[in-house]
């Protein structure tokens, strides 16, 4: 599952750390250019890999599904997604189809029900109190940038309620909401997550569109049976997609997990040595092959035909899994980029524009190893991660047919870099594998992305040199040659398995885990080889209720790196899986799964009593120009509240030890728990000393122009840093020019979140008291492009994870805010950049002993001074009439 995470800048290419003094790199030749056809030398396969998973959202306890996301996205995303490739038949796509997604899509074609289903059935005049709070809560799930947009009275009724989920805003809607608005809201919120196509072309649901407002119970039974007959398509559809040889269908073991995970929690030190690890270590080989057999099993009863691929789940591998798949008759895998770089030994670089320098190592499927026990070869591929992760987070802030023109022309550089590199031999083929989540992104997208998909897929079919094929196909035509000898562990984020176990959180869940198999491990053995009916109908209960606990997703949630919005509700059903394996066994369930294992977080604060000694500057920065250059938005995702980047005022403070800077800013929500307590800020403070500088590394002056890579700005001449300081909820670091860290300056932060103070602290021996400095208000990123420190990029139309209002040009500012100086714009600042003369705007520095600002050391006793001068002037003035009337007296 990716949420949302991760993210890219709109074209994709960017800046390399070392790019000097902010020249930025002119747009990949090519890009959007017309083709012709090509050799088969040249032509260039793609591997379309859209993986569409849920986790098991029902409740043992209850039967009803809490959430109701396999519903919904099944009618917005799995029909559809399929259905548009019947339009371009020379389009080969693959999908991986998670088993426990399969299993409740057949749930809900049976009948199966939600809370959020059960609470629209329910007849508006019928709703309790309970049942209007939690509708006014939960029915506004959708995106409210471009889903909710697209229905005026949808937009009307969130108005009405307001878009804060305080305890007071709620009971103020419950007496402002009418009958008739529950009524529309029930119909909007189950209309809005229909594929837009689907409501186009089904007359019903058209006529609905149309209407509007004021629907009635018959109404809302047109759209809940639509949703039905929807869900009730998919699987059929791929089943005539797959035999039609234009899919191919893979699958996942059963529920999700993280395969290394369950083989043994140890391994993830091998991806992170010293990584804490659960008190109670889980480790069975046996329960990981069972969840891999439970997957194939079950795929090939759905589908009718045994799947040769397997999506490992969150892409996380390692040597040790690689026998199960093999025994089990897998014939592939994929894998993030991440992985083949360490298992080779070999970072997959790029260029300043984004093009991998060696495209032969990324662009081929490689030979695994799985030891002697392996029946059939087991290939693997590795996804391009800047192209998957455009597609899934960066492409939503552009017009569709822009994406997928600039997709396209990246797919052609790729091909050209290939060329180039005299690796598009002759019997050395390539494929670049895009893998990402199919459903997450579309809500984001213009009209549900479908301008993008139609114009992408027709750029495909269009173009000789170009085919997308099924992972199987290629792998049947071409046998890779190429092996790796081990497989290093890790997943698609950061190469490694830190997301899923390692917090306090995440290891309390495993250990719980643990526990409950222990538990059941125990019944079994007591049962003995042959147990009765009885046993076997209690230890198949208890298995699949601990299949359904290790599932990937409730790691995912636990702990500081990720937050859902809803993380109880995950925390809830995990522990409620749990449960099951112990009353299916006839035991009672230990207290402690009574007691939710995420974290209360408590809310940062600074101590009343802390001195930070002799105050040396302050400076006001206005309210309300957290927009750049003046057009700036916010990223769409609820977890931006305004004022995040509203930088307000900075203070400086000095003493033998340290120096600080006291950082105020509009509002803080430490919304993603990090562990200094700022989430969605970057905060950078670049030093400048009277100090004349000595020589770098270089022989260089040893001073920078340049923000650190990805602000996309320069410092103005006389402007230079001495330091850099880089501040946000997981990294804080102190630079020296050419970006050489300083660990033994490693600023301290301290966060204040009710009053939006943020204090950053550096030892003064090492950095001194500037003459000079600014400071630079970003959006943090956890999944940044190539070269791009952790800095969210801007795009002309933002998205869920991207600020709107740029321009969609390589080397506009990431900058939001920042301190000017009195007289100097920060609009005209940050727009002074031309991306033709590769040119990025350059900003100057505040000066900490310059009257002028009107608010530093000297700015404080402004109003004193202006008071003495006005007194001395009036002095003067009775002086010198004093003296005028004697003089007129002695004449």
């Amino acid at each position: 599952m990716t949420i949302s995470v991760k993210l890219l800048r709109v074209t994709g290419l960017v800046l390399a750390a070392g790019m000097i003094l902010g020249v930025v790199p002119a747009m990949p030749v090519g890009f959007g250019v017309s083709t012709a056809r090509a050799s088969q030398d040249e032509l260039l396969y793609v591997a379309l890999i859209w993986h569409n998973h849920q986790p098991c959202y029902k409740n043992p306890e209850t039967g009803l599904y809490e959430l109701p996301w396999v519903r919904l996205h099944a009618t917005k995303d799995y029909y559809d997604m399929a259905a548009i490739l019947k339009d371009y038949p020379g389009v080969h796509v693959t999908f991986n189809m998670v088993p426990s997604l399969l299993m409740q899509l057949e749930d809900y074609s049976r009948g199966a029900s939600d809370r959020y289903l059960a609470l629209s059935q329910k007849a508006a005049s019928e709703l309790t109190e309970e049942d209007k709070e939690f509708i006014l809560r939960r029915f506004f799930d959708a995106n409210w940038e471009k889903v909710i947009p697209a229905f005026p009275r949808y937009e009307e009724l969130l108005n009405l309620r307001g878009r804060d989920l305080s305890d007071d805003k709620i009971a103020a809607a419950l007496k402002n909401f009418s009958e008739q608005d529950f009524r529309d809201l029930q119909v909007l919120f189950n209309l809005a997550w229909i594929d837009p196509g689907i409501r186009r072309e089904d007359a019903q649901l058209d006529a609905l569109v149309k209407k509007g407002r004021g629907f009635s119970e018959q109404d809302k039974k047109v759209v809940l049976d639509k949703q039905k007959e929807i869900i009730g398509k998919i699987v059929p559809l791929y089943r005539e997609l797959q035999n039609a040889g234009i899919i191919e269908i893979t699958t996942t073991p059963f529920y999700h997990p993280i395969l290394p995970l369950l083989y043994d929690t140890a391994l993830a030190q091998e991806a992170s040595p010293g990584l804490e690890l659960p008190k109670e270590r889980f480790a069975d080989p046996a329960e990981a092959e069972r969840q891999v057999k439970l997957g194939i099993e079950f795929t090939e009863k759905v589908f009718g035909k045994k799947a040769a691929g397997m999506w490992p789940p969150e892409m996380a591998v390692s040597q040790h899994i690689l026998p199960i798949a093999a025994r089990a008759g897998i014939s592939w895998i994929v894998a993030d980029e991440g992985i083949l770089a360490k298992s080779l030994s070999k970072p997959i670089n790029r260029t300043p524009s984004g093009e991998v320098k060696d495209p032969d190592l990324l662009y081929s499927a490689y030979r695994l190893t799985p030891g002697d026990s392996a029946s059939t070869p087991l290939y693997i591929l590795f996804r391009d991660r800047e192209l998957s992760d455009a597609i899934g987070f960066r492409y939503s802030g552009m017009k569709g047919t822009a994406a997928a023109e600039d997709l396209y022309g990246r797919l052609k550089a790729i091909q050209r870099s290939l060329k180039q590199a005299g690796a598009a031999a002759a019997g050395n083929p390539h494929i670049v594998t895009i893998a990402l989540d199919g459903e997450n992104c579309w809500e984001y997208y213009e009209n549900d992305g479908i301008e993008f998909l139609r114009t992408f897929y027709e750029k495909l079919q269009s173009d000789d040199t170009l085919k997308a094929v099924t992972v199987s196909e290629f792998l049947r035509k071409f046998p890779p040659e190429k092996t790796i000898e081990k497989l290093a562990t890790g997943s698609w984020i950061d190469a490694n398995l830190e997301t899923w176990i390692g917090e306090p959180d995440e290891n309390l869940a495993w250990s719980a885990l643990a526990r409950a198999k222990n538990a059941l491990d125990a019944y079994v053995k007591a049962q003995g080889a042959e147990p009765g009916q009885e046993a076997s109908g209690r230890i198949q209960a208890a298995r699949a209720s601990l299949l359904a606990a290790e599932g990937s997703d409730w790691f995912w949630w636990y702990g500081n790196d990720q937050n859902s919005a809803n993380d109880e509700a995950f925390d809830a059903l995990f522990r409620a899986h749990l449960k099951g394996v112990y009353r299916a066994i006839a035991q009672t369930p230990p207290a402690e799964l009574d007691k939710p294992i995420v974290g209360t977080r408590a809310e940062k604060a600074i101590p009343e009593d802390l001195n930070l000694g002799e105050m040396v500057f302050e400076m006001s920065d206005p309210s309300g120009d957290d927009n750049g250059p003046g057009t700036y938005t916010y990223p769409q995702d609820p977890i931006f509240k305004p004022g995040d980047f509203d930088l307000k005022k900075v203070e400086i403070y000095k003493d033998d030890t340290w120096l600080s800077f006291k950082v105020f800013l509009g509002h803080i929500s430490n919304g993603w728990n990090s562990p200094t307590g700022i989430s969605v800020q970057t905060i950078d403070i670049y030093l400048r000393s009277a100090d004349e500088p000595g020589k770098g590394s270089s022989g260089k002056p040893a001073r920078d122009n340049r923000a650190l890579p990805g602000r996309y700005v320069l410092f103005q001449p006389g402007n230079e840093w001495d330091h850099a300081i880089w501040v946000e909820g997981w990294i804080q670091k102190t630079f020296g020019p050419d970006f050489q860290e300083i660990p033994e300056a490693k600023p301290v932060v301290l966060v204040d979140e009710a009053k939006g103070v943020v204090v950053i602290r550096v030892p003064i021996s090492i950095v001194g008291v500037p003459e000079k400095f600014n400071v630079l208000i970003m959006g943090q990123e956890g999944f940044p492009s190539e070269g791009n420190w952790r800095v969210r990029d801007v795009t002309e139309q933002g998205a869920q994870w991207r600020f709107g209002g740029g321009s969609n040009q390589l080397g506009e500012p990431n900058v939001i805010d920042m301190l000017v100086p009195p007289g100097k714009s920060q609009a005209k600042l940050l727009k002074a950049y031309d991306i033709a003369q590769k040119k990025l705007a350059a900003i100057p520095m505040v000066a900490i002993s310059s009257a002028s600002t009107g608010t530093g050391t000297l700015g404080r006793l402004a109003p004193f001074i202006i008071l003495g001068a006005v007194l001395l002037a009036i002095g003067i003035e009775r002086l010198l009439s004093s003296r005028r009337k004697k003089r007129d007296y002695t004449t």
